[in-house]
């Protein structure tokens, strides 16, 4: 009788501990299933930056460019991108991977790119690098503008700040920002406003008022309490100003400096200027 005891005993202590075991198996299988990381999608994503990241840098002997589209913000598929002699069409999330530029310089160097897209303006610009290290791999594209009267701004920049916000004004007339969207005075519109880094920020004026006077900036909205703050100058932004059926301007942030608000650009007279300026 003490022995059946004891093995009955013994069971019920085994059946616990596996029941035990179990649950935590099933936890740990439900835990790595919801992980975003190790997750099948969150493992893909992984992958491709760190692909990324070695065709930034030239280490695995491409260079990964990506294309957007300026007004949806949404991966530009089957476009065509030239560099070098080079061509290759932009795929899934609007990447290309083209050949490393060769003798690059050890400072700042440059190199000229062309790309084309059915609906979008053929653009011509320049693909900047850094010791070596390609300088900014994504570009907002502009589709094309229903008149030569038309003119789109695009604002890019790098992951960090958060949200950096574009602003266009006229003198005497309105203020175009996140705030305020939209303007019948020269039919302006904000097309799309990013606050999760990278842009793009996008303002479309469909009639420029030959005789207004016009300015454009952008604002760090991120570090709007620090007025010393050195992180827009980090950004890595960029403006394009697209009219008359091709890339007619690109500005680019100054490198060094504190300060909240970049000063773009003005238009008087029609004719756009650069300033450039952090404060």
């Amino acid at each position: 009788m003490e022995r059946l005891v004891e093995q009955s005993v013994f069971l019920h202590r085994m059946s616990e501990t596996l029941e035990v075991e179990m649950m935590f198996q099933l936890l740990t299988a439900l835990a790595v299933l919801a992980s975003p990381v190790l997750s099948k999608e969150g493992a893909m994503r992984r992958v491709d930056n760190f692909a990324e990241i070695d065709a930034i840098r030239g280490d695995g002997g491409g260079l990964a460019l990506r294309f957007y589209d300026a007004i949806t913000g949404q991966p530009i598929i089957g476009g065509t991108v030239d560099l070098e002699g080079k061509s290759a069409r932009t795929g899934r999330g609007g990447r290309v991977l083209l050949p490393w530029p060769k003798n690059l310089a050890a400072g700042d160097d440059e190199r000229a790119l062309e790309f084309r897209a059915r609906g979008y303006i053929t653009t011509r610009l320049k693909v900047r690098f850094q010791a070596r290290t390609l300088f900014n791999n994504r570009f907002s594209i502009s589709p094309k503008l229903p008149t030569p009267k038309h003119l789109r701004i695009v604002l890019d920049w790098g992951r960090t700040p958060a949200d950096l916000d574009a602003h266009f004004s006229k003198l005497g007339g309105y203020h175009i920002s996140y705030r305020h969207k939209k303007s019948f005075q020269d039919l302006v519109n904000l097309d799309r406003d990013d606050t999760d880094g990278e842009g793009p920020e996008t303002i479309t004026i469909r009639r420029v008022d030959p005789e207004g006077r016009y300015s454009f900036f952008v604002h760090d909205y991120t570090h709007r309490g620090q007025p010393s703050s050195t992180a827009l100058s980090k950004s890595r932004a960029r403006v394009m100003v697209f009219g008359n059926g091709r890339l007619l301007h690109v500005f680019r942030v100054p490198s060094q400096g504190q300060g909240r608000v970049w000063e773009v650009f003005s238009v008087e007279a029609g004719e756009v200027r650069g300033q450039g300026r952090l404060r």
